[in-house]
This record gives C-alpha cells, sequence and structure tokens, in this order.
C-alpha cells in the first residue's frame, strides 16, 4: 500500500513540475499593486565616487558609478545568468541576474496585463497582438543588470520571482573585467537614460539594497522549488527498493 501511494505521490509531482516548467505565474492585478510601485518613477543623482575594485570568482570588476539610483518596479520578466546554455556570463558571473520591472501609468492603467514578456542573455522583450487603450509606455519599462555588493545583497537577489514589487538601491555604473592573469575580459556600460531603446538601454546597478515590497506568486514559487525534491526522494525510494528488496 505504502508503495503504491509514493508512486502517486512521485507522478502527480513529476506532472506538476513540468507543467509548472512551461506555465509562466501570473502577474498580480492593479488592484493589487502598492502605490509606491506608481507614484515613484526611477531617480538617479550624479554621484563623485572614486571607481570601486571587487572580486567575484576568478575574476576582478572595476566600477565607475555615474549615479546613485532608486526604483521602484513590479517584475514582469528575470533571467538567471548561472545555467549550462549561457556562456557569455561565465566570463562576468558577478551580473547573476536581471529583472524586468514596469511602473507607473502601466501597472495603474492595468495595460501591463495585456503585454506579453519574455528574456534573452541580455535583454527584456515585450509584445502585444492588438492596439492598447491605454498604449502600453515603453519608457516605464527597463530591464536591469544586477551586480551584488555583497553576499547577503545576492541571496536576496535570488529570492525576487515574477510577480513581485520591489525596491532596489544602488549606483548605475560601467565596469571592465579582468581575469585572474590580469587580462580584460569584458566591459559593460549602463543606460542613464529611461528614453532609450533597443542594444545599450538595459541599466546596470550595483545593488546596495533590495526590498520585496509585496510578493506575488508564494504558493507556485514554493511548488516549484519543494517538487524536485519530492521527487528525488520517491526515485531513491523505488531505486533501493529495486537493487535491495
Amino acid at each position: 500500500m505504502a508503495g503504491k501511494t509514493i508512486k502517486i505521490i512521485f507522478a502527480v509531482s513529476l506532472i506538476t513540475y513540468l507543467f509548472l516548467l512551461f506555465i509562466k505565474p501570473k502577474l498580480p492585478g492593479s488592484s493589487k499593486i502598492r502605490q509606491e510601485i506608481i507614484i515613484n518613477f526611477p531617480l538617479q543623482e550624479v554621484v563623485d565616487q572614486t571607481q570601486i575594485n571587487t572580486s567575484y570568482g576568478d575574476f576582478t570588476y572595476t566600477l565607475t558609478p555615474l549615479y546613485s539610483y532608486d526604483i521602484y518596479g513590479l517584475v514582469v520578466s528575470e533571467y538567471k545568468s548561472r545555467n549550462w546554455l549561457d556562456i557569455t556570463h561565465k566570463r562576468d558571473p558577478a551580473n547573476t541576474r536581471d529583472l524586468c520591472l514596469v511602473w507607473g501609468q502601466n501597472v495603474k492603467s492595468d495595460v501591463y496585463q495585456k503585454v506579453k514578456y519574455s528574456h534573452g542573455e541580455f535583454t527584456c522583450y515585450y509584445y502585444y497582438n492588438q492596439a492598447l487603450d491605454p498604449p502600453f509606455n515603453g519608457r516605464e519599462l527597463s530591464n536591469n543588470h544586477l551586480i551584488p555588493q555583497n553576499s547577503d545583497i545576492e541571496k536576496k537577489i535570488a529570492g525576487v520571482n515574477i510577480g513581485d514589487q520591489v525596491r532596489i538601491k544602488g549606483f548605475l555604473v560601467n565596469y571592465k573585467i579582468t581575469d585572474k592573469d590580469g587580462r580584460e575580459s569584458a566591459s559593460r556600460n549602463t543606460s542613464t537614460s529611461r528614453e532609450d531603446t533597443r542594444n545599450g538601454a538595459c541599466e546596470i546597478i550595483y545593488v546596495s539594497d533590495i526590498e520585496i515590497l509585496k510578493s506575488g506568486n508564494t504558493f507556485y514559487y514554493l511548488l516549484k522549488n519543494i517538487l524536485p525534491f519530492i521527487i528525488i526522494l520517491t526515485a531513491i525510494y523505488f531505486t533501493v527498493k529495486f537493487l535491495f528488496f
């Protein structure tokens, strides 16, 4: 009887997990959006700060702060650079995460719900198949390349998911990367305007603080994180039973 129950648990867990891999979580409705996301636009101020040198793994980053930066937004898409398909970020490991945010009239009017979002290695894409009224404002959306200031900030960044409402503080930076042999392996420049588009329009933020103001899909991500452990444990049970009993 126990074996049959575990088989059912294994099958249901596996099917549910595969389903979650292909179904994106829903965004919260406009009635659930906090006022901070609607009324606060990205704030940047010129700073007079020297370069920051920091190490990440085998690489040294030379960061040039241009502006202090403070942004509120709803996470509509995200990208994790630590995946086996991403070769480029092997030479840029500190850019652990990209978060695509919307704010302002886009969320107040609920038009963001009528738009589809996706992510590449460096770009957030949005698209829609019909005229929108009110229109979607691309200047109230940004893709943000995040470089954590320390390991605690990195953990906080890792805990942000689609549907979360967040506040991110730090610096807009340009940076260069050198490897352990002192050779330059990459360099990137941040956008400093919300008016630009396409290549080079992403903000690079050296993150000093990130806060989840309101979580959006807690149950979805709880399931997605727990199910792999259930699948592994039940698979181990069947393997042990097959080999030793």
